[in-house]
This record gives C-alpha cells, structure tokens and sequence, in this order.
C-alpha cells in the first residue's frame, strides 16, 4: 500500500494559495496515475486529504 498526503486544497482551492494548491493537485494527480499503474501488482494506493486548517502562511498570504 502507497499512502500520500495531500490537502482537500488540492481540489479546492483559495484566492491566495495558488502555488500551495498547485503542489497538492499534483500529488492528487500522481496518485490517480499511480493507482491505475500498480492496481495490476495488486498495490493500493491511497491519498489522505486532511481539511483546512490556519497556519502561519495563511496569515502571510492574506496580508500579501
């Protein structure tokens, strides 16, 4: 089993964020790829999307 961590961010994203979304659509989209690719090994792959939360950057980017 391969599990990534990603953001619900990847697929919904916030004015102010946009290289931060970008990053997690990414692991979003490399883990669909990958589940396609390994589903013949019999691998799962999983993404866990923990929610939104505040973080510093969050500050920084609304003052920006």
């Amino acid at each position: 089993r391969i599990v990534n961590v990603s953001s619900v961010r990847g697929r919904f994203p916030w004015p102010g964020y946009s290289t931060y979304h970008v990053s997690k659509a990414g692991v979003e989209t490399m883990s669909d790829s990958l589940r396609l690719e390994m589903v013949k090994f019999g691998v799962k792959v999983a993404v866990v999307e923990p929610g939104w939360f505040p973080l510093a950057t969050a500050a920084i980017s609304i003052e920006t």
